[in-house]
């Protein structure tokens, strides 16, 4: 039982969010007076007998989210239905912005709500209460073919050079005919090209080889099927199927190997949500490090103590050097290919990398997803997006990318100009 020694009746409760989680720390102690009082009532005066307690402030929390990042993302959203975005600086994990949409104003709850307004906002079939970056499920689409690709070479079943029977737009698998997103085909392809082109055909054949179980290993050393340990309530652990998983959900063995297609793709069964995708990129464009993602930044306390909330380093990506310089090299031909499925992200300032995802989602229009680092030399931010029933990630998700991304060099070319005329940081 949580003993509520520092609750009483009338007590200012953190009820969500960042409130709740560091709830001890912003509440500090309520102070006490102790009064006299005669049997009928009047107030003697202060009572002798017991020592007055002081109140104490409790401390002031400093986010990491960058407001202008933060507008950008909420506004470039704003034309959609739902969705959500996050960034992230991959070197320390902080959360640079978070947005879900549809939003709510969070004061409304400050108070005792009119039941109308209560019902309007539960009752909203785009649930505008549900916290889409920590609680949104998804299958992840084709953001999940590097970790296919990522496996594949770690598990030596592939190099650099492999390629395998071309791609005519699709692939025979038992009696089922398995698509590539391109009716076209894309021919035959080596894993890089592979990711640039996003060719499903190439990753169903690298799934059949690695097998339900083994792929389903990677997805967890990437960090999904658990949460994050974000420094926020009730986040959601999204789904990594096995074949114990199948195995109590379809029967023991009632189950197919064509599972593997799917999942190779990011599709079937897997559910992540927006935040552990970012976090697998952040590794990724951090060189194999993850750090814990985190909102606060800083906790200054009433007695004038400042701590600083250092990065956490939570887990290493299982990839070798060579196998992340050749995943950075996809996320590269992405935007700066030829082929790649976000070409429109490329722009002469700076570089940027990426993945388009367009998930089936079984409930309407697919899913759009693009996860963007920039820049790509060294890199600093993560964008993820993904938006609701959207269509293909190239063309809605990764603009809004793009828009955030442009936001966040633009300031840092700016200070880097300013210092450049200043002669070095002031």
């Amino acid at each position: 039982e949580k003993k509520m020694i520092d609750y009483r009746l009338g007590s200012m409760i953190g009820k969500d969010g960042v409130e709740k989680y560091y709830d001890k720390l912003l509440r500090g102690k309520e102070g006490t007076a102790y009064i006299e009082v005669s049997a009928s009532g009047q107030i003697i005066g202060p009572y002798e007998g017991r020592e007055k307690v002081e109140a104490v402030s409790g401390a002031d929390l400093t986010l990491a989210i960058d407001l202008d990042l933060q507008r950008t993302g909420a506004e470039a959203i704003d034309s959609f239905c739902c969705g959500a975005i996050v960034a992230m600086d991959p070197r320390s994990g902080e959360i640079l912005a978070m947005v879900s949409y549809p939003t709510y104003d969070a004061n409304i709850f400050s108070s005792v709500i009119p039941e109308s307004t209560w019902l309007a906002i539960s009752s909203d079939t785009n649930h505008p209460l549900l916290n889409r970056p920590i609680n949104g499920l998804y299958p992840p689409g084709s953001t999940t073919k590097l970790l296919t690709v990522g496996a594949g070479l770690e598990e030596g079943l592939i190099n650099e050079n492999t390629t395998f029977k071309p791609c005519l737009g699709g692939m025979q698998f038992g009696n089922r005919y398995f698509r590539c997103w391109d009716p076209a085909g894309h021919g035959r392809l080596t894993a890089v090209h592979g990711i640039e082109r996003s060719c499903d055909v190439y990753m169903y054949q690298l799934g059949l080889k690695l097998g339900v179980d083994v792929l389903s290993h990677y997805f967890d050393r990437c960090g999904f099927g658990k949460p994050t340990g974000v420094d926020l309530p009730n986040e959601y652990a999204g789904l990594n199927p096995n074949s114990d998983y199948y195995d109590k959900r379809y029967g023991f063995k009632k189950w197919t190997q064509a599972l593997v297609l799917n999942n190779s793709i990011g599709q079937g069964e897997i559910l992540v949500t927006p935040l552990q995708l970012a976090q697998f990129y952040c590794g990724l464009a951090n060189n194999g490090t993850v750090y814990r993602p985190h909102l606060v930044k800083r906790i200054s306390k009433a007695s004038g103590e400042q701590i600083s909330v250092s990065p956490v380093m939570s887990f290493q990506l299982p990839f070798s050097q060579k196998t992340l310089s050749l995943l950075l090299e996809g996320l590269r031909l992405v935007v700066e290919g030829e082929h790649g499925t976000a070409r429109s992200l490329k722009n002469k300032k700076y570089s940027v990398g990426g993945k388009t995802g367009t998930a089936q989602n079984p409930h309407g229009e697919n899913h759009s997803w693009f996860v963007g680092v920039a820049p790509l030399e060294n890199p600093e931010i993560v964008v993820c997006a993904i938006v609701e029933n959207a269509g293909h990630g190239s063309e809605v998700a990764a603009p809004l990318v793009g828009k955030v991304i442009k936001t966040y060099m633009e300031k840092k070319m700016e200070r880097e100009n300013l210092a450049g005329l200043t002669g070095g940081e002031n």
